[in-house]
């Protein structure tokens, strides 16, 4: 469980941080979408996709990683905006 809550926080803080970084008044930041995708994460046996709240001032991104998984150890995929 501490792992699990550990990984969200992470991935709160880093994404958090990144949509934040958008120009003032655009609406959204520079992240699009962000995933831990199975081919790039052995632990995982599907893509695990976030969930972005821009309504939120910073932008919130929210994750469920499955219980057990190595959340230290995950590496994230980007999409940004043009």
């Amino acid at each position: 469980m501490k792992k699990l809550f550990l990984g969200a926080l992470i991935a709160f803080v880093v994404f958090g941080t990144l949509a934040g970084c958008g120009g003032l008044g655009r609406g959204h930041g520079p992240v699009d979408a962000f995933q831990f995708l199975a081919s790039k994460n052995p632990g995982l046996g599907q893509n695990v996709t976030g969930v972005m709240n821009e309504q939120a001032d910073p932008v919130q991104i929210t994750m469920v990683i499955p219980p057990g998984t190595a959340s230290l150890n995950l590496v994230a995929t980007f999409s940004l905006n043009a």
